[in-house]
């Protein structure tokens, strides 16, 4: 399962990088050679969904989003416990549905046969990709809801 784990946040990290990368070619490619990568908007609007979905699902499991909670921090091991095994369970829920409507989703893409702008590439397999972050997040999620649940250690 860690392995798994580490391919979701490898996975996340690799397609920000290709946005980095791919924004600083076109932004070189402008300035000193008057040269724009064909599709250059398309992949990087493609690349940051493909970071963002993977990244979430990335940051499900390892509890590594946003976390204000006063009610939270003030309350008992006991309670801590129960308010994440809560928690999780909502976060799960709403991770399998946002994984399925984003699958429905790509599905309507893939029979609307969208294309890129210039080089007319199919955009659901990049859409496929994301939506797979998305259903690694929520298997991930449940895995960290179980493992909640039985109180073993969350490893990442």
């Amino acid at each position: 399962m860690n392995r798994f784990i580490r391919l979701v946040d490898g996975l996340a990290a690799a397609s920000l990088f290709f946005v980095a990368a791919f924004t600083l070619l076109a932004v070189a490619g402008r300035k000193f050679f008057g040269w724009s990568p064909p599709d250059y908007f398309d992949f990087a609007r493609l690349a940051l969904g493909i970071a963002l979905f993977w990244g979430i699902g990335a940051a499900c499991y390892g509890n590594r989003h946003i976390l204000v909670d006063l009610v939270h921090e003030l309350a008992s091991p006991t309670w801590k416990r129960r308010i994440d095994l809560v928690a999780t369970a909502i976060l799960a829920v709403f991770m399998g549905v946002l994984a399925w409507v984003t699958g429905a989703d790509v599905a309507k893409t893939m029979t609307a046969t969208v294309r890129t702008t210039e080089l007319r590439w199919l955009v659901w397999p990049f859409h496929a990709v994301a939506a797979a972050g998305l259903a690694a997040g929520f298997v991930l999620t449940c895995v960290r809801l179980v493992r909640l649940w039985r109180g073993t250690g969350l490893d990442t």
